[in-house]
C-alpha cells in the first residue's frame, strides 16, 4: 500500500525581500507492520519573469517516468520563449489578446520540448507536466 502527501511551503524573509520554495510530495510505503518505505520526489519547476508578470508552476505528472525533468523543461521554454520573443512555429491566435496568445504559444514551445525530449531519451519516455499560470 502507498500513501502519497504533497504540499508547497513558501518561506519569505522581510529582511530580504526574498522567498524559497519547497514543493514537493512524499511516497509512504506501508505493510502490516508499519511504515516500509519513505520516498521524497521534487517534481514542481517554479518560473517567476516580473518583467512580463509572468508566474507559472509546472508539476511533474505523479510519479510517471521523469516527471522532475518535463516540469523543468517546461519552465524553460516557456520562460526562453516570453523573454526572447521567440515562439516558433506557433502562430499568433487572433481569438485571445496578444498577452493570451504570447502564454498559449509558449506552452506550446514548451509541449512540443517536451514531447520531444521524451522521444529522444528512453529513460525519459512517457514523461509529462502539468502547468499553470
Amino acid at each position: 500500500m502507498a500513501l502519497a502527501l504533497g504540499g508547497l511551503l513558501v518561506a519569505t524573509n522581510p529582511d530580504q525581500q526574498d522567498f524559497e520554495a519547497f514543493a514537493g510530495a512524499y511516497l509512504v510505503e506501508l505493510d502490516q507492520t508499519g511504515i516500509v518505505g519513505l520516498e521524497f520526489a521534487q517534481q514542481d519547476a517554479l518560473l517567476l519573469l516580473e518583467a512580463h508578470h509572468l508566474f507559472l508552476i509546472a508539476d511533474g505528472m505523479g510519479r510517471h517516468a521523469a516527471g522532475e525533468v518535463a516540469s523543468q523543461l517546461a519552465v524553460d521554454a516557456v520562460g526562453s520563449a516570453f523573454v526572447t520573443g521567440d515562439f516558433g512555429e506557433f502562430p499568433r491566435d487572433k481569438k485571445l489578446t496578444e498577452r493570451g496568445s504570447r502564454l498559449k504559444r509558449a506552452i506550446q514551445v514548451a509541449n512540443k520540448r517536451v514531447f520531444e525530449e521524451a522521444h529522444h531519451v528512453d529513460a525519459y519516455a512517457g514523461m509529462g507536466t502539468t502547468v499553470v499560470s
